[in-house]
């Protein structure tokens, strides 16, 4: 996870400076700073003297280079998105925002009434089922809600030029044989540009985005050293497994020292989606939902243990559950 500063709140509004510079406000990172300014983090680290590109602070003035510009070493965040990451330095929370941890003893009730709320609301916002919770797991008072999950509806893709039925597949990481079932293809081995095909069980909400996860817990929340939190779910599979986009939307590759290889999804649907630990990088640019972003892989600071893509979801710079989601969907 990313260990910068916590930079709670709204996107930032920039007055009075040059459009090359840029204050940090609330819910900044340099990954976000440099997606809204066209620039990039190696880029706006050189430019300005930033060691340790996970940590900046409200108030900063950054100058926001051209992408292009010379910036050395791996400055890239590593396990999540441009998006304040509540951590070991939260700032008080307010009465909208509140944030508590768990301990020794406490069920879901002893929590809510701790945070003015009911169970319920207590569920809704962190995706828990049940309790007790383990010693110094985060807990909010309220959350954006979670990707609606997918209704088993399909996707299409309009076949391009020299395309064929098995390459397809791949793409969409779906077998050639349901593939040409779905459509009725009398002859898979003859396709016509042009033609619309149905992609089998993709569309409709957030898909699984590793299909052939044999395992995942809601982790979400969990203490970390350093006093930080888990960020998202770790959905474990087989190394080289599928990784698809859980929704259509644009795509960017990251590589960094704790994530590895990692792909970050602004979705169509207003949520930002963060994979990491993938052993290959797949479709990036303009994706629909369903196509290859990678393979499941033990990358960055996962290698030597189990195979698994750690996977968040943000919404309005929140982090957010997925795993009431992710349980319907994988």
């Amino acid at each position: 996870m990313l260990g910068g500063l916590v930079l709670c709140g709204v996107a930032a509004v920039v007055v009075g400076l040059s459009s090359a510079d840029w204050k940090v406000e609330a819910g900044d990172t340099l990954y976000s700073i440099a997606n809204a300014t066209g620039s990039s983090v190696d880029a706006i680290a050189a430019a300005n003297d930033i060691d340790d590109p996970n940590l900046i602070y409200v108030g900063q003035v950054f100058v926001t280079p051209e992408v292009g510009a010379d910036a050395p070493g791996d400055a890239a965040p590593d396990e999540e998105p441009p998006a304040a990451e509540p951590d070991a330095v939260d700032p008080p929370p307010s009465s909208s925002d509140a944030v508590t941890t768990s301990q020794a003893g406490d069920t879901l009730a002893s929590i809510a009434d701790r945070l003015g709320i009911t169970v319920d609301q207590l569920e809704a916002a962190n995706g828990y089922t049940h309790g007790p919770l383990s010693v110094g797991r985060r807990v909010r008072a309220s959350s954006p809600p979670p990707p609606s999950a997918g209704g088993g509806g399909a996707a299409t893709h309009v076949v391009g030029t020299g395309e064929m039925l098995a390459g397809i597949a791949d793409r969409y990481g779906v077998s050639w044989q349901d593939l040409a079932a779905a459509n009725d293809l009398p002859d898979p081995n003859v396709i016509t540009t042009g033609t619309a095909l149905a992609i089998p069980g993709r569309g409709g909400g957030m898909t699984c985005p590793v299909n052939g996860a044999v395992s995942f817990i809601n982790d979400f929340g969990v203490a970390k050293p350093g006093g930080r939190h888990h960020e998202g779910i770790d959905l474990h599979a087989d190394r080289g497994t599928p990784v698809v986009a859980p929704v259509s939307g644009r795509v960017e590759h990251v590589t960094g020292t704790r994530g590895g290889k990692q792909f970050h999804l602004f979705g169509d649907d207003g949520y930002r989606y963060w994979g990491t630990h993938l052993d290959e990088l797949g479709a990036s640019g303009r994706v629909e939902a369903g196509e290859v972003l990678g393979t499941v892989g033990t990358s960055g600071n996962a290698a030597g243990g189990p195979p698994h893509l750690h996977f968040e979801v943000y919404r309005d710079g929140i982090s957010i559950n997925s795993w009431p989601t992710l349980a319907q969907v994988c």
